[in-house]
């Protein structure tokens, strides 16, 4: 069991000189924690509560506003099927699926191309 440590140390020891080589192991094992000092703390809590009040009216606001343009595709799920994709893209509405990241609309074997009207 002495060995596998004195072995895990050596290794440890031989990867921290190779990323730091200007360095002595020695000083590369040691790592030094502090606690941050109570002003810093405070500083930094009240810097975070004045952030959320700054961000408050835009949080509260419900969802996102996208100003409609005809070459930016609006998808959503289809009321009478959950399994299905709806499009409207430049005037026209698809029905389709969403298959690795793509929508496929669905093709005239067994379901119409372009399913809804306007």
């Amino acid at each position: 069991m002495m060995k596998n440590k004195a072995t895990r140390l050596k290794k440890k020891r031989s990867l921290l000189s190779r990323l730091f080589p200007n360095r002595e192991a020695s000083v590369l094992t040691s790592i030094g924690i502090h606690a941050p000092a109570p002003e810093d703390i405070m500083r930094n809590i009240k810097a975070g509560q004045e952030a959320l009040l700054r961000g408050r009216v835009v949080l509260k606001k419900k969802g996102i506003r996208l100003e409609n343009t005809a070459s930016r595709p609006i998808y959503y799920c289809d009321p009478s099927d959950v399994k299905l994709i709806i499009r409207e893209e430049n005037g026209q509405i698809e029905k389709g699926r969403i298959v690795r990241g793509k929508f496929i609309p669905l093709t005239s074997s067994g379901h119409s191309q372009h399913l809804l009207t306007q």
